[in-house]
């Protein structure tokens, strides 16, 4: 490097830089030491901010005595920049490494859970839906295909992860005369509300695909997940034009897989979960809750309440 202030100055004038990994060590000192070319790397703040690579040869006479040392200094400042950047974001890949990681392991204990409220199901001689369950591991899995390739993010596009579990039922329970409504804004959230709303529409639109035009040549079966008024709130509705619940019928059933789901969503965000059914006239459940939660989905118990907080059913003729 090419610089005034050194020019015709002797090794003093390197002591202000300091190696960026040894605070004691200056570059004045590592010029003086016996190790010959890359000394490392040095900064320095005063009088301008410089960061230099530092290297030294041993220049020897006729016989191998050390006549003189050439040191080149290679400024590096202007990639000081492109380096903390590099450093920051390396530090930030870290951090949703670990979050990714946590919701891993919280949204999997949810699924185990749910693997062993159907075996406690079992053993009491009720049938497991095996098919069921195998949608319900598929809803994680299609979550995390559509997290961001770069990990950059650990946010979920929940419009679009809804519609795709939508597509895989339509392709599982394909049926003549039954179609999908679909509408869909753009509605990021965290990973921690996204598995349980996908969970429950899955469970709502399995129902609905199986039970609801048991007597029907077809109908429509209707997703949205669309933005409040208030940007801060998303409001996920599915619906159907068929059968309706039956008399006296409720969703989700007590003790059932449904709680389950509805009581882990509603741990981490406040959801208010409104069931409606007529009779001939189809069931319609719409769910409004807050989409930015720091809190992970974890299984704490396996007990299930006997009413999930949150849910006002209403049935009308």
């Amino acid at each position: 490097m090419k610089l005034p202030e050194f020019t015709g100055r002797d090794w003093s004038i390197l002591a202000s830089f300091v190696d960026e990994k040894d605070q004691n060590s200056t570059l004045a000192k590592s010029m003086l030491g016996d190790n010959d070319d890359f000394r490392g790397t040095f900064r320095r703040s005063q009088p301008t901010p410089l960061v230099v690579e530092a290297f030294c040869g041993v220049i020897q006479q006729e016989d191998g005595s050390e006549d003189y040392r050439i040191a080149a200094l290679i400024d590096v400042t202007s990639r000081l920049a492109e380096r903390e950047e590099f450093e920051r974001r390396t530090k930030e890949q870290d951090v949703l490494l670990r979050e990714l990681q946590h919701c891993v392991k919280n949204n999997l204990q949810l699924i185990v859970a749910l693997i062993r409220l159907e075996a406690r199901a079992e053993r009491r001689g009720e049938k497991v839906n095996l098919a069921s369950l195998a949608g319900r591991i598929e809803s994680l899995s299609i979550m995390y295909q559509a997290l961001s390739p770069d990990g950059r993010q650990s946010e979920i596009e929940l419009g679009h992860y809804l519609s795709q579990i939508a597509s895989s039922l339509m392709n599982a329970y394909a049926a003549e005369g039954i179609r999908l409504d679909i509408k869909v804004d753009h509605t990021p959230t965290s990973i921690n509300v996204a598995l349980p709303v996908g969970l429950i529409v899955n469970k709502l639109m399995t129902n609905a695909f199986k039970y609801a035009f048991a007597d029907k040549p077809g109908g429509t079966i209707t997703l949205h997940c669309l933005r409040q008024e208030d940007p801060e709130r998303y409001c996920v509705m599915v619906g159907d034009d068929g059968m309706g619940l039956p008399e006296g019928g409720r969703w989700p059933v007590p003790g059932k897989i449904g709680a389950l789901i509805v009581q882990a969503l509603h741990e981490n965000t406040k959801a208010d979960i409104v069931v409606e059914t007529e009779r001939n006239g189809g069931v319609r459940v719409t769910l409004r809750f807050g989409h930015k939660v720091p809190i992970a989905v974890g299984h704490r118990s396996e007990a299930v309440r006997g009413d999930a907080a949150g849910i006002s059913p209403s049935s009308g003729r």
